[in-house]
């Protein structure tokens, strides 16, 4: 196989590594239910205060990147 379609396999897959999403998902289940106050952010991003009420979900989306790490913190009441 020709290095010029290596090259060309290996960014393509490289890519589909770079840009894959990933999904964070939150749901109030609470038994009794309760409100669920959630709050998430991260040292770049603060994605606000959310009320979910019973069987309400949360969704929140990015994408992966290997050169810069990024740590969410959520909190719930």
């Amino acid at each position: 196989m020709p290095v010029l379609v290596k090259s060309v396999m290996l960014l393509s897959m490289l890519r589909l590594v770079w840009t894959r999403d990933t999904n964070v998902f939150i749901t109030n289940d609470l038994e009794g239910r309760e409100v669920l106050n959630i709050h998430c952010k991260s040292g770049d991003d603060d994605l606000g205060q959310h009320v979910l009420h019973i069987n309400q979900d949360f969704k929140m989306s990015f994408g992966t990147n290997y050169l810069w790490e990024t740590l969410f913190f959520c909190s719930f009441q």
